[in-house]
């Protein structure tokens, strides 16, 4: 994902080019509903820092569901809403309601595939 090495990058250039010349990854949600913006990568709610065999990376494209998004037209919608819930989220409490809300639409699609 691109990163300046600046946790608050300039949103509003999503095409800036980067220092090292590479071009901005663009965020799957954002670009499902036909906006374009630059992934904000470790600030968004959806962003998995990654460990010792895992890279640092978006958990929507992890999970797949990037590739699903054009089928459900929803889907980026509502996960943008899910996105600008968990980054307004104030306290523990909130931030567990709205990751469970997450979580449970993940799992009613997986079991409509199933179905």
């Amino acid at each position: 994902m691109w990163r300046t090495g600046r946790q608050d990058h300039d949103r509003s250039m999503p095409h800036a080019p980067d220092p090292r010349g590479a071009t901005p990854k663009l965020c799957s949600l954002q670009s499902a509903v036909g906006r374009v913006e630059a992934c904000p990568g470790e600030p968004c709610p959806f962003w998995e820092p990654g460990g010792a065999v895992v890279d640092p990376g978006c958990a929507v494209e992890r999970l797949g569901l990037a590739a699903e998004l054009d089928s459900r037209p929803g889907l980026a919608e509502y996960l943008l809403e899910v996105r600008a819930r968990l980054e307004r989220v104030r306290d523990s409490t909130e931030e567990r309601e709205v990751r469970s809300r997450f979580y449970r639409l993940l799992n009613e699609g997986e079991e409509a595939e199933v179905a």
